[in-house]
């Protein structure tokens, strides 16, 4: 699994005009080459290498060997995208942000410092402004590094193969997502997304308020923020996922939910597209695999309904779910156990984490309740 980390570099003053003519240099090169292949419609590397290089070459005479033959790579798998897209493209799109690629021959790193290739095949040195999560990813094989300029602050995409770690023989538990609760395990953990709300709806709040005025400085206000509810909810959710993988079990079981095939309410609809179960999703996968455990997905199918504790279905009020027998257990952690079972169904010889009520709660509790059980339920 590869894995990427973006980390701010420090460039000398004296060589960003370096730097910025690279970067025109392989922009011109690159449209070159992209103009050729538009038109001749010809995806072969060694006949555009032929039809190109020497031509790019005499044009500009100070960009490296090296970069002239990236950005024809680039410039070819770019064109191939746009064969494949749906929408007919007339025009060969022209480059706006430049980001090169280098490779063992063109970038080092030794400590913190990395080198590349610029302009009249000389090296430029950079500093590599360190933090924890780089420090962690320093043991692993690094492959080809990206540089790339935003804002005036100079970026590089270092990218780690991260070996796939084994999973520990342990047990299952179920995470559950809904609406009201992010998240709930079959640990009896809730992860509620008030502070997620919250955000959101200062955010949009902020921006209805500055729609309504149309001035410049209103304008530049918007522009500045026009991600920031995504990095709020891109936050949320690594916290949330944290806390589901700070568990000894190594196998999480999650609903395979797709959300598309849903019909829901008008009135849900907001609400339902709010919910970032996707990216949730896609976030515990990568996690799990850093830490040596697995993601199993299961049906979603009679979760909220059916008892965990193998009696015969009981009733849902909301956030409560009374069983048969009158036990008043919650609902999402009820469903998160029923999820924590059937993946024990899908043939995985690992014992099931599940957390029940030994007495019955209170309406208003909002955990499991009283003291918690650990049973470990054998299915036959």
């Amino acid at each position: 699994m590869n894995k990427t980390v973006l980390v701010k570099i420090k460039v000398q003053e004296s060589d960003k005009s370096r730097i910025q003519a690279t970067f025109s240099d392989y922009k011109v090169a690159w449209q070159a080459v992209f103009d050729y292949v538009f038109k001749e419609k010809c995806y072969n590397r060694s006949k555009v290498h032929f039809a190109t290089y020497q031509v790019v070459r005499k044009t500009l005479p100070n960009l490296s060997s090296a970069l002239v033959q990236e950005a024809r790579n680039d410039a070819i798998s770019k064109a191939k995208s746009t064969k494949t897209n749906r929408h007919k493209i007339t025009k060969p799109p022209i480059l706006k942000r430049i980001s090169i690629r280098f490779d063992k021959r063109t970038a080092s790193i030794k400590g913190n410092v990395i080198s590349f290739v610029a302009n009249q095949s000389k090296r430029i040195k950079a500093k590599l402004i360190d933090f924890p999560f780089l420090s962690q990813h320093r043991g692993f094989k690094m492959l080809a590094p990206m540089i790339f300029c935003k804002k005036g602050q100079y970026w590089a995409a270092l990218v780690f193969e991260i070996p796939e770690s084994i999973v520990r023989d342990s047990s299952i538990i179920g995470v559950d997502m809904g609406l009201r609760i992010l998240a709930a395990t079959s640990e009896g953990k809730l992860i509620r997304g008030t502070k997620l709300n919250l955000l959101r709806r200062k955010t949009r709040f902020l921006k209805k308020v500055l729609q309504r005025k149309d001035t410049k400085s209103t304008k530049r206000h918007l522009k500045r923020i026009s991600r920031l509810e995504k990095r709020q909810s891109r936050d949320v959710i690594h916290c949330a996922v944290n806390e589901v993988l700070n568990t000894k079990a190594s196998i999480i079981a999650i609903e395979d939910l797709d959300l598309r095939a849903r019909k829901y309410r008008k009135s849900a609809n907001r609400r339902r597209f709010a919910v970032p179960i996707s990216e949730f999703t896609r976030i515990l996968e990568y996690k799990a695999k850093l830490q040596g455990k697995q993601v199993v997905k299961v049906k979603p199918a009679y979760t909220s309904q059916n008892d965990c504790r193998g009696l015969n279905p009981g009733k849902r009020i909301g956030g409560k779910y009374i069983g048969l027998d009158g036990k008043i257990l919650h609902s999402d952690i009820n469903a998160a156990c029923n999820i924590a079972l059937k993946a024990k169904n899908l043939g995985l010889n690992n014992p099931v984490s599940i957390y029940y009520a030994n007495r019955q709660v209170t309406v208003n509790s909002p955990t499991v309740g009283g003291s918690h059980l650990q049973a470990s339920i054998p299915l036959g």
